[in-house]
């Protein structure tokens, strides 16, 4: 049985807790496989949220080490780290803090008929505070997703 990519339009991909441990050891080499083998459409971003201060070349070098660390290195050619590389941005927001939000909301508006996907890579305690965060400034609606990579519970 050979594998067959479905395609899929270009979306938006926000990382809450795009520079911890989930994201670097399996997140990010998971979407550089992704990427290279042509299975993510060529407008799509990659937006990694934080409360690190990172600017774009900063997480990128952060997501250039998690492949170096995580990835074959039979797997990175520099054509495709590249490409994976260049689709990545970041943003600063402290999600506790209302402030960051707008400007989350602001940057996915250039492209707000697209499909958004929050992944939350960060603690169950977080969960409610991020929804609560992205229904405030309406990233809330028919083209939102929501995915939680956690076990729930303690």
């Amino acid at each position: 049985m050979t594998s067959k990519v479905i395609p899929v339009q270009p979306f938006d991909m926000v990382i809450f807790g795009a520079t911890g441990d989930l994201s670097q050891r399996k997140l990010l080499p998971a979407l550089f496989r992704r990427d290279a083998s042509k299975q993510i459409p060529e407008e799509t971003r990659i937006i990694g949220l934080s409360r690190l201060n990172y600017d774009a070349a900063q997480f990128r070098q952060f997501a250039h080490d998690a492949l170096t660390k995580f990835v074959p290195a039979d797997e990175l050619k520099p054509e495709l780290v590249e490409h994976f590389l260049n689709r990545l941005h970041h943003l600063h927001n402290d999600v506790t803090q209302p402030d960051g939000w707008s400007v989350l909301r602001d940057v996915l508006n250039e492209h707000s008929d697209r499909i958004r996907m929050y992944y939350l890579s960060v603690g169950p305690a977080l969960f409610g505070t991020i929804a609560s965060g992205l229904a405030s400034v309406g990233l809330n609606g028919a083209n939102d997703r929501l995915v939680v990579e956690k076990p729930l519970g303690h």
